[in-house]
């Protein structure tokens, strides 16, 4: 392995905050928030259309219909998140980047908690591919659309 030449200098992969302004990082953060909204409500949907076309609502309606309630309660706490990022930014930037964070990654772990449920059930076999492949299809989607983020983008496939 070469060793450093202390002469060029490297770029901070781990945190951006001496490289960029905060303006200029309040501006990505709610760039980020606002490309990410479109797709909040997808999660919802995509469960219930699986569960129903695979007849997994008719034999598990109780799970059916708390998840669904946990996923649309998730999308509408981050949409109301994202509806007042712009001034709890300006209040305090780092608190706000941090909440953005941790309720984009907690939606993002349950529904890939909810997948690996899924997947590693017996009674949900027939339905396990194409919740993989709704999983993969969300997470190239999100991923793509926060890829401006590295920070957050690190995180999100992995908890999917």
């Amino acid at each position: 392995m070469p060793a450093a030449r202390p002469d060029v200098p490297r770029p901070n992969l781990v945190d951006d905050e001496a490289e960029l302004p905060l303006a200029c990082r309040r501006q990505r953060l709610l760039d980020v928030a606002k490309r990410s909204r479109s797709g909040l409500f997808l999660y919802p949907l995509f469960w219930l259309v699986i569960a129903h076309v695979y007849a997994y609502a008719s034999t598990h309606p109780v799970f059916t219909l708390i998840t669904a309630l946990c996923l649309v309660a998730g999308a509408a706490g981050r949409y109301g998140l994202e509806w007042r990022l712009a001034r709890f930014a300006d209040r305090d930037f780092r608190l706000a980047q941090r909440s953005f964070a941790w309720a984009s990654w907690i939606f993002q772990g349950y529904w890939g908690l909810l997948c690996a449920y899924i997947v590693g059930t017996a009674e949900s076999e027939p339905m396990r591919w194409s919740m993989l492949m709704a999983s993969i299809g969300l997470t190239a989607g999100a991923t793509a659309i926060i890829a401006i983020d590295a920070p957050l983008a690190r995180w999100y496939a992995p908890l999917l």
